[in-house]
């Protein structure tokens, strides 16, 4: 008997649209009266725009007489195209001799299965440990809200008719809205479906807030698991502010743990991996300094709403032979002082340094150095301010 070809023709059962099956996916044939399926690959798409299988010869050869031959179709697992997975179904079909039939094409179902993603919550306290380390979870009462956004959906006429056969039509929006509140730290929802876009927010326990914003979106396509971290701090209570010192020359490096060096008058060590934790009554812009040794920046700005991380770099620096420092005191022509002002620093060996006034006005320098301002409250230049050393 001649060679058997059958067209077949996937589509998605929710809506019609035509499915385009990959080359030599596995299919599965057996004679309608039951017994053993066989399986075959699925020929490539031709120039009309079908596919093709070749009926085993075992299901071929088993036609009684001139009776009708039926056999079972189905593919040997459910196909996943673009994002979108479907389920197989067995089709029944008559097997007819004539070869290349584009005019019988089979249709072959495909139904696409409802699948969903979860998303895990995760809170933290940002203002028990310091931001570089880890820090502590919530026990309770924080409580997300994840609703589905209506989007509009964007066609490229260009590419519409090429895809057409190929991609699932866009799926249709579906409503959907839920909450889940916080224990141990640790929440989730379950069942979004996928391909949406949600918006979802992070309401804070009573006397929190959100750092980074309370409220962001997510679009979620084929994930089946996302996981979210939010962090909060108490409304009103600074974060645990530090200092990460690293050497000039290489940054990669830390410098520092178990020195002791000097913000503003007090003196602080430094920890371990060069991190020193600021002191919670150090305020304003102090500078810092220990001896032979030049920071970068010179002084921390620990004023309400600085940065609460702050990388120093450090290098090497002789300054005399005492090593001491000396204070200035920068004040306008109404004896006011500058407050975080920017004073320059010529040192005793030609190189010239920055250093920030604190909030009485004050800094520090190496004894022996010129200082003065670039500018005053207008920003205009001004004349040298020559130091005198602290008695």
């Amino acid at each position: 008997m001649a060679e058997v070809k059958v067209c077949v023709n996937f589509f998605d059962d929710s809506n019609q649209s035509p499915i385009y099956v990959a080359q030599d996916t596995e299919l599965q044939v057996r004679h309608s009266g039951g017994g053993k399926w066989i399986t075959v690959k699925l020929g490539a798409k031709s120039e009309k725009g079908f596919q093709h299988f070749e009926v085993p010869k075992e299901i071929v050869e088993a036609r009684k007489g001139t009776e009708p031959l039926f056999a079972e179709l189905r593919l040997s697992a459910g196909p996943e195209v673009g994002c979108t997975r479907y389920a197989t179904s067995t089709v029944t079909f008559l097997v007819k001799e004539e070869s290349d039939a584009d005019c019988c094409c089979i249709p072959c179902p495909l139904h696409r299965l409802a699948e969903a993603c979860s998303i895990k919550f995760r809170a933290f306290d940002a203002s028990e440990e310091d931001f570089i380390k880890n820090a502590k979870v919530f026990q309770s009462s924080v409580d997300w809200v994840v609703t589905a956004v209506r989007a509009p959906v964007i066609t490229h006429e260009s590419t519409a008719k090429s895809h057409a056969a190929t991609l699932p039509s866009a799926p249709r929006f579906q409503p959907f809205t839920s909450s889940a509140r916080s224990v141990d730290g640790i929440a989730e929802i379950f069942d979004v479906p996928l391909h949406g876009l949600y918006q979802i927010e992070a309401r804070a326990p009573e006397g929190y807030i959100s750092e980074g914003g309370a409220l962001q979106y997510r679009y979620i396509c084929c994930e089946r698991s996302v996981d979210i971290k939010h962090y909060f701090r108490p409304c009103g209570k600074r974060p645990t502010r530090s200092a990460v010192f690293v050497q000039q020359k290489c940054q990669g490096i830390r410098w520092g743990k178990g020195t002791t060096v000097l913000v503003g008058n007090r003196e602080v060590t430094i920890g371990e991996d060069g991190i020193m934790k600021i002191p919670n009554d150090l305020n304003g812009v102090l500078p810092v300094s220990s001896a032979g040794k030049a920071f970068t920046p010179s002084s921390l700005d620990l004023r309400e709403g600085a940065p609460p991380v702050t990388t120093v770099a450090v290098s090497d620096q002789p300054v005399t032979a005492s090593g001491r420092n000396a204070e200035g005191l920068l004040l306008d022509h109404t004896n006011k002082p500058f407050v975080g002002r920017r004073v320059a620093v010529l040192l005793p060996n030609g190189d010239e340094t920055e250093v920030l006034t604190d909030q009485q006005g004050r800094f520090q320098a190496p004894s022996g150095s010129t200082v003065y301002a670039r500018e005053d409250e207008w920003g205009l230049a001004t004349e040298r301010v020559y130091l005198t050393e602290k008695i």
